[in-house]
């Protein structure tokens, strides 16, 4: 079943305003949207920290959270991501939900716990890769078992 993306990423800027690379953004979620690496879907900057972190405008709701197919970042060391990544964190417990890396596979998708999540990318120095990666984020009702 696949869901009417209202963004397409790397078509337009997704990301407004300026970025400053210590601080953490803020967005309120409240309709389907995106993050992604600058400049995706072309070779990323290198030396960059980004931080999203997305809230549920309804604390009830979880934040769904879908990888673009196209998606590259520099490939691990011994399968560890630890030069340029994206990683997804429970804010609540500070919890890493995962870390990916390389271009091989694509992450599945991820749905938060609450409705808070963090996304972070980091790039070293070296090796900018293509494409980078953008995530699509929605709200989920919370399944009533």
């Amino acid at each position: 079943r696949s869901t009417p993306r209202l963004h397409r990423c790397g078509v337009t800027g997704v990301q407004r305003g300026g970025h400053d690379h210590q601080h953490e953004k803020i967005i309120t979620v409240s309709e389907d949207g995106a993050v992604q690496s600058p400049r995706f879907p072309q070779s990323y900057p290198r030396n960059v920290v980004l931080v999203w972190k997305l809230i549920a405008a309804d604390e009830n709701m979880q934040i769904q959270l879908t990888f673009d197919e196209r998606f590259g970042l520099e490939e691990p060391e011994n399968g560890v991501c630890k030069f340029d990544f994206v990683e997804i964190e429970d804010p609540s417990d500070g919890a890493i939900i995962g870390r990916w890396c390389g271009t091989s596979v694509v992450p599945d998708i991820q749905i938060s716990k609450a409705n808070q999540v963090r996304i972070r990318f980091r790039s070293d120095e070296y090796l900018p890769s293509k494409p980078g990666f953008c995530i699509y984020y929605s709200l989920l009702k919370p399944s009533l078992d």
